[in-house]
Formats: C-alpha cells, structure tokens, sequence
C-alpha cells in the first residue's frame, strides 16, 4: 500500500474490504450519505438492523 500511496497507483480492495469501508461510513455519517450510483441497500439494510444508527454520532467536548 505505501508503494502505491507514493506512486499515485490506485489500491486494489476486496469486495469485503469496499463493504466493510462503506459501513465505517455509514456508521460515523452525520448528516448525509452519498451515492454516484443511486445505491442505498446497505446503508438501508443496516438502519433495518440497528436502529439506534439513526440517532447522533457526533462526538462532544467536556
């Protein structure tokens, strides 16, 4: 991976690893989810699952 950080060559993932990607984001989203595709079935299959996804993320300051 560093070779390909330092040469601008792009990495190549798994599908699992792409999934896995895509639901870190799914999960520390705040607002929004975007799609280039139209593409919502994990994002909706994972709030079907666990609900509490929908409530706030955000971290706090103490």
């Amino acid at each position: 991976m560093s070779n390909a950080l330092l040469s601008g060559e792009p990495v190549r993932y798994s599908q699992a690893n792409v999934k896995n990607f895509n639901s870190l984001q799914v999960i520390l989203s705040e607002r929004y989810i975007f799609s280039s595709v139209n593409d919502f079935h994990l994002a909706e299959a994972m709030l079907a699952d666990h609900p509490s996804l929908k409530r706030d993320p955000r971290s706090t300051v103490a």
